[in-house]
């Protein structure tokens, strides 16, 4: 940054404690709601930052042009069918139906890394003694329901 120029930019990686509504099974609901939500809410935290960031930022003079704000998802669980039918969906950057075998590996990775992402944000707020994904039931619910998260990589550029 130029010496005298009063703009800037934030960076920022915004994951929700929840998956997108519509691949929540009643199974992870529970556990989020009994080893998670109340204690988050009992601290005033945001459940839903996601949604609140975007507005905050404006409100802040941090969407001003070169803000940027790009959505990853990836599946709570992966299985072969599971990755095969959500490529279309999920892959950012698809070979064009290219190696099944590499697609899957690349899911199984997202996944991964988004487990430890939502670990990293989420964990100490934790209550329970296992993770979700040590749950093997949790894990059978998200992979027949194509459990997804998303979370945005933003950055927030000031207005000048």
């Amino acid at each position: 940054m130029k010496a005298g120029n009063r703009g800037g930019s934030l960076h920022l990686t915004i994951l929700d404690p929840s998956p997108l509504a519509a691949t929540l099974g009643p199974r992870l609901r529970a556990w989020l709601d009994n080893y998670l939500t109340l204690y988050l809410e009992k601290q005033f935290r945001c459940l839903n930052p996601s949604r609140l960031f975007p507005v905050w930022l404006a409100d802040a003079g941090l969407r001003a042009e070169g803000s940027t704000i790009v959505n990853v998802r990836f599946l709570a669980a992966v299985t072969r069918s599971s990755s095969s039918s959500a490529n279309a969906s999920i892959s950012s950057g698809s070979n064009g139906g290219g190696d099944e075998a590499a697609e899957h590996t690349k899911q199984e990775l997202k996944s991964v890394v988004g487990r430890m992402l939502w670990k990293e944000m989420w964990g100490a707020y934790v209550q329970g003694d296992k993770w979700w994904w040590e749950d093997e039931s949790i894990l059978e619910e998200c992979e027949r329901m194509g459990t997804v998260w998303e979370y945005a990589v933003i950055e927030a550029v000031k207005e000048v």
